[in-house]
């Protein structure tokens, strides 16, 4: 929903003040702009529009039709998304609400590439 990427906006910002930060309301949307441009990292809520593309569904249009190599992170206030991200492609996944920071870094820490 709009406050949860409001909320994980500003944290990023303020995590990673040199990053550039960018929002999709829809996977659709997802993956629209990843046809555009190359994103280092992609946050991935499982349910977004009910009209739409949910999380997993995104994720394996990313990996397969797109060939998207960025990392991706699912998020999801239910722990039972975990595995259905994993197995979709993700690389790692995060509980909302999300992890302290010093846990948040050294999570994204142990999956970003070298």
């Amino acid at each position: 929903d709009r406050m949860s990427r409001k909320l994980l906006r500003r944290r990023l910002s303020r995590l990673f003040p040199h990053a550039e930060v960018d929002e999709a309301d829809s996977g659709e949307e997802c993956v629209e702009r990843t046809a555009e441009r190359y994103y280092d990292v992609i946050f991935m809520d499982q349910y977004m529009r009910p009209d739409g593309m949910d999380g997993d569904a995104t994720i394996r249009h990313l990996r397969d039709a797109c060939a998207v190599d960025s990392l991706v992170i699912g998020i999801s206030g239910n722990d039972e998304s975990s595995a259905s991200q994993i197995g979709a492609g993700a690389e790692d996944f995060f509980t909302k609400p999300l992890p302290p920071d010093a846990t948040f870094l050294t999570r994204m820490a142990a999956v970003l590439p070298p």
